[in-house]
């Protein structure tokens, strides 16, 4: 079996610093040449180093959050829709779910559907227009 790579106090400042510009835990893990499992395990064994890591990844965060908004206020119509569905998404989701009493059918009884042309022969000559 291999022995596992160290991760030093200089790799530990790579991985903040790779998740500060936006990378993610696989990503960073990588720069350092340790499996993901095997950073995830380091940053429960040391408690602080986790507190930085997502220290550092809010203030990534923070910042694609801020451009969207730049974005967004600035015309961007896919930034706009974007953020709007995800601040308020009960008025801006594209599904809707309807909700009544259990057990009973959300619309009171039997919808009849008619279509202009299909109407029966004596409604059919009812109408002006219509040859019958």
């Amino acid at each position: 079996m291999a022995a596992h790579p160290k991760i030093t106090p200089d790799k530990v400042e790579q991985v903040i610093a790779a998740l500060r510009i936006g990378a993610d835990i696989a990503g960073a893990a990588h720069l350092i040449s340790v499996s993901t499992s095997g950073l995830e395990r380091y940053m429960v064994r040391h408690p602080l180093v986790k507190v930085r890591a997502d220290e550092a990844r809010k203030i990534a965060d923070d910042r694609v959050q801020s451009a969207l908004y730049k974005s967004a206020v600035g015309g961007n119509v896919t930034a706009m829709i974007f953020w709007l569905k995800n601040r308020q998404s009960a008025e801006w989701r594209d599904r809707r779910e309807l909700a009544g009493v259990p057990d009973a059918p959300l619309l009171p009884g039997p919808i009849r559907v008619v279509f202009d042309d299909a109407l029966d022969e004596d409604e059919a000559q009812d109408e002006p227009g219509r040859d019958g």
